[in-house]
């Protein structure tokens, strides 16, 4: 599966909670993000970060009733969602990863979009999935199973990005009450991604 498809936006209006101040928070970082030129910069600023989360069972009596494995987003996610339904990939997965999406590769990517889709490329390949013991065989001539282990003790049941599983960009941004954490999520669709945005 190939996932080259435009953004959809997703996800209900919210009235801030700080009369205007999240509202504008939320459209500035949006704004950042997109214009972003070196998005891969997250990974090197501590104001920034870059994860992948993927479904897990760990909190859920019958995994075939999941409401977002293999599923395109049709309903509101929240935090608690997130918290409930998903495990964030270990920080080793992405500073793998970066080894991988080479310089040029990085600095080519045009926006969010574009990056999660060279991620979600990369992550559909075994040898370029830092999950799969043939990525260490390749990269480092050991055949490591940290990457499965860490699947099987976290509930999750998939070793490559599938409908459902989220890239999270996270920034932090200045406001009038002082800095305040946005993260966008990019839930990967049959086509495409879904864009939700929360503070």
């Amino acid at each position: 599966m190939r996932m080259y498809g435009q953004s959809v936006t997703k996800g209900r209006e919210k009235k801030p909670k700080h009369g205007s101040n999240l509202l504008y928070c939320i459209q500035k970082a949006s704004t950042q993000f997109c214009r972003c030129p070196r998005l891969f910069e997250p990974l090197m600023n501590k104001e920034q970060k870059i994860s992948i989360y993927y479904t897990s069972s760990h909190d859920v009596d019958d995994e075939l009733r999941h409401p977002y494995r293999f599923c395109n987003l049709d309903t509101e996610l929240t935090d608690k969602d997130v918290e409930k339904y998903y495990r964030k990939l270990p920080n080793w997965v992405m500073d793998d990863l970066s080894n991988v999406l080479v310089v040029g590769d990085i600095e080519s990517a045009g926006d969010e979009i574009e990056l999660a889709n060279r991620i979600f490329s990369s992550m559909n390949q075994y040898q370029q999935n830092p999950l799969s013991p043939d990525f260490h065989k390749t990269w480092r001539g050991v055949f490591d199973m940290k990457g499965q282990e860490w699947l099987e003790q976290n509930e999750v049941h998939h070793t490559s990005m599938s409908v459902g599983d989220m890239i999270c960009f996270e920034q932090s941004i200045d406001s009038t009450d002082g800095p305040v954490d946005v993260r966008r999520y990019l839930y990967c669709q049959s086509v495409g991604w879904a864009v939700i945005d929360m503070v």
